[in-house]
């Protein structure tokens, strides 16, 4: 039997020229390549138990619900850090959105939730997961979810050059696209965290910065499922975009367990469940379709 890590990193190095070919004369070129000779290195970026890097809640810059609620860009004092605005709704929808998956513990849970309810999801998605389990990514689109790129690494972008930028993004739309045949347009930058340069660099490109407003907190260790429904149920208004993850340590046990009790309850009070592209009336991937 194949030795199965050698046909992972022999998928990614194919990924990695059909990407080359297609960023030929970008400055992105030597960065894309660079993080395919580095991406064992990369997986050890993620610490003991399986997370993804994190920092501080205080340093989201794309959360703000009460902004949202009143018709301004999230964080008012970041409005410019965004590169859509949210606006007023009318009427009483609601966004899941889930970072960080995909994987084989969390997200086919996650999954199976929102099929038995029937629940359409918006799913951001890192790179080197997609790299991993392209099928779980597949069975997002099959059963009617969005999936938005949230870069490759995990990094927080500010701390990288514009050619390592475009590389945790292009390394990611190609992923998503060798998964199915799609390029997205819906961008979430990890931890939130962004300046007005890279906002500026990726609204060029067609990219659409997905913010939230309605924090779970899921994936902070020792946060119950009581206290993931007690969230929502505390910050939900009409037009909420909520923050939860179907991947990371053992606490996201918690994120399955609260998400049929959240769908309850947010049904019970008359909300309508929309994916981000239903929620702003945009496009979810690029007509272009190639990466």
């Amino acid at each position: 039997m194949p030795d199965q890590r050698k046909m992972k990193w022999g998928i990614l190095g194919l990924c990695a020229v059909c990407l080359i070919g297609c960023i030929q004369n970008d400055e992105a070129l030597l960065a894309a390549t660079k993080y395919v000779q580095k991406a064992r290195q990369e997986q050890k970026t993620s610490s003991g138990n399986g997370q993804l890097p994190r920092q501080p809640v205080e340093q989201h810059r794309l959360s703000g619900a009460k902004d949202v609620m009143l018709g301004k860009p999230p964080m008012a004092a970041d409005a410019k850090k965004t590169a859509i605005p949210a606006h007023p709704r009318l009427r009483k929808r609601v966004a899941l959105t889930f970072d960080d998956g995909p994987d084989l513990q969390y997200t086919p849970q996650v999954l199976s939730v929102l099929k038995k309810e029937r629940v359409p999801a918006t799913f951001f998605v890192v790179g080197k997961m997609v790299q991993k389990y392209p099928k779980v990514v597949r069975r997002m689109v099959r059963e009617g979810h969005v999936v938005g790129n949230h870069s490759y690494s995990h990094r927080e972008l500010t701390k990288l050059t514009m050619a390592q930028l475009d590389a945790e993004i292009k390394l990611t739309d190609a992923l998503i696209y060798h998964a199915i045949h799609k390029k997205p347009l819906f961008f979430r930058p990890p931890f939130g965290v962004i300046d007005e340069k890279i906002t500026a660099h990726l609204t060029k490109k067609g990219y659409k910065m997905i913010p939230w407003n309605v924090d779970t907190l899921d994936w902070q260790e020792g946060n119950s499922s009581d206290d993931i429904v007690n969230k929502v149920k505390k910050d939900i208004e009409a037009g909420g975009i909520v923050l939860q993850h179907s991947f990371g340590g053992p606490q996201i046990e918690n994120t399955v367990k609260a998400l049929p009790r959240i769908i309850a309850y947010l049904r019970d009070n008359g909300y309508e469940f929309v994916t981000i592209d239903q929620f702003y009336d945009i496009q979810a991937y690029s007509e272009t379709g190639n990466p």
